[in-house]
């Protein structure tokens, strides 16, 4: 089958090169707009880039160094809110010039441009975001309903205590189960936990530090799985929770002085869920590294006369939850934790 293919490819360039000696490998100018925005009610301030596309001829990473290349003279950018099918009002957004360094690397990174609001969103509208170029005569739109303030159901408060361990002793490998409600407007979910631990050298206590580590889970849509009445619902077993601490926080190496080794101390756990609009969740997952042999080709956009990504997002969770006795007795002495000479 290769040399077939093989075989096909020669007699194919044979018949090219026999009806011209010229290639042209650039294809007429086409102007095309990017556009990435990511509305999230819970912040102060709403972000959006807008780029082009571009093809000369000469050297593409020549043309990506050059900032011309990447954005407009001038762009009109603003959002329409809708509320039961009637527009509300209309936000414009303003140009910024470097309001954040941007890294350097392929492209040109002399100059950062973004488009801003600092108006208030609220969730129970629709925005559409429409991008106007008018030395192009073109119009770029899109548009998203906003994720929801998040609820946690469990725990419920910081005063819950929480525990990674069976106390029938039955289950070596219990689950914690981790609940919040479900919201209609959210598409995706993902849950992380941050293990806050202080950290100090030998016996020198008054000069803790306090640390930590985000433990970040698979990004999921709900489904019968993990939905009960009104609650999405997620497990942690008992060995990604210790599994995770043993990953994160290192053990003292063998040898160390008594007087230089590193002692913790568990803190505080806080829980964060991470939430995606139905596009966002979409060009994740279109876009994701793909696993198989064959790779995929197709780009996801929901960019209308452009390309890129129009969404919203948003996180929310709860902070400073305590672990029962035995859950930190298990991290001192237990199989996974052990050695790290958490006190």
């Amino acid at each position: 089958m290769k040399n077939w293919f093989l075989g096909f490819v020669v007699i194919w360039m044979m018949g090219m090169y026999a009806c011209t000696t010229e290639i042209d490998l650039t294809a007429p100018y086409k102007d095309i707009t990017i556009v990435y925005g990511l509305l999230d009610s819970k912040k102060d301030t709403q972000w959006v880039r807008v780029n082009k596309a571009y093809l000369g001829e000469g050297d593409a990473l020549m043309f990506a160094q050059i900032s011309d290349s990447l954005y407009y003279d001038s762009a009109f950018v603003y959002l329409l809110s809708y509320q039961n099918g009637n527009k509300v009002d209309s936000i414009v957004l303003n140009k910024i010039i470097d309001p954040f360094p941007k890294d350097s690397g392929i492209f040109a990174n002399d100059i950062n441009i973004l488009y801003y609001t600092t108006s208030t969103l609220t969730t129970n509208k629709i925005y559409k975001l429409f991008v106007r170029i008018p030395s192009k005569d073109k119009t770029v739109s899109s548009w998203t309903s906003l994720v929801k303030n998040l609820l946690m159901s469990y725990p419920s408060s910081p005063s819950t205590i929480l525990t990674f361990e069976d106390i029938t002793g039955v289950n070596p490998d219990p689950t914690t189960t981790i609940k919040w409600l479900k919201d209609d407007s959210t598409y995706a979910y993902q849950l992380a936990f941050r293990f806050n631990y202080y950290e100090w050298l030998g016996t020198d206590t008054a000069n803790k530090t306090l640390k930590n580590f985000v433990k970040t889970f698979p990004l999921f849509k709900p489904d019968a799985t993990n939905i009960v009445g009104n609650e999405i619902y997620h497990g942690i077993q008992k060995s990604q929770f210790y599994g995770a601490i043993a990953t994160y926080v290192l053990p003292n190496p063998t040898g160390t002085p008594s007087n230089q080794m590193k002692a913790r101390k568990f803190h505080s756990l806080d829980f964060i869920v991470y939430q995606a609009g139905r596009e966002l969740y979409n060009y994740m997952t279109i876009n994701a590294p793909s696993l198989s042999i064959v790779q995929k080709v197709t780009d996801y956009t929901n960019i209308y006369n452009g390309l890129g990504l129009f969404s919203s997002r948003s996180k929310g969770g709860l902070d400073g939850i305590k672990l029962n006795t035995r859950t930190q007795d298990s991290i001192k002495w237990g199989q996974y934790t052990g050695n790290l000479n958490f006190k």
